[in-house]
């Protein structure tokens, strides 16, 4: 594993950004729900989840289930609070997290997912998927989505990124038994683990 640094967090600023149409069009949450292992009476966790893109139409997937949106951000839980209490759903609860810990217990949930934050992350990465997997059941999954390490005018700086490769031996390091890999689209990744042996 390369060394690296935490990149920059995704200002509040620019919020419109993440529930833009443009957004939706490049990584629809439908078509990346489609790509985890659910079961809409799962409890699932949405890690860095900014305003709720992810987390409001995961939680009405989940119509048995729950939805925990956790963001670092003050602004963004606000944000995702908001979109959630204008959702009228009541299976979704948005909260601050910090940079090492969730306010969960250990075996809390059935998954957990990580969309474009995993560059963002101050510490050691294989630390917090430790934790993660401490919050997960046994035979958990955990999904990591992230941009490709290609120079491209969307995302994050080229020096931020993480490839696939790299993902997966973050995971592994953290605990996570690797599950699979694939392509959201030509820009974005999909990495899963499972809490136990495939």
């Amino acid at each position: 594993m390369r060394s690296r640094e935490a990149g920059h967090k995704f200002s509040p600023e620019n919020l419109d950004r993440l529930m833009s149409d443009e957004r939706r069009r490049l990584t629809d949450p439908e078509r990346l729900f489609d790509m985890f292992p659910l079961a809409d009476d799962q409890v699932v966790a949405d890690v860095g989840c900014g305003p709720g893109f992810f987390a409001i139409p995961l939680a009405r997937r989940l119509s048995k289930g729950k939805v925990y949106a956790f963001d670092v951000q003050d602004e963004m839980v606000r944000a995702a609070q908001a979109n959630v209490a204008s959702s009228g759903l009541a299976n979704v609860e948005a909260a601050r997290c910090d940079e090492s810990r969730l306010p969960l217990a250990a075996g809390t949930l059935d998954g957990a997912y990580l969309a474009f934050v995993f560059h963002e992350i101050e510490g050691s990465l294989p630390d917090y998927v430790a934790m993660l997997r401490e919050r997960l059941k046994p035979g958990g999954w955990l999904a990591v989505v992230e941009w490709k390490r290609e120079p491209m005018e969307e995302g994050p700086p080229l020096h931020e990124r993480l490839a696939e490769r790299e993902i997966r031996e973050i995971g592994e390091a953290g605990g996570m038994t690797f599950s699979s890999q694939a392509d959201v689209n030509d820009k974005q990744y999909l990495v899963l683990f499972t809490n136990g042996s495939v």
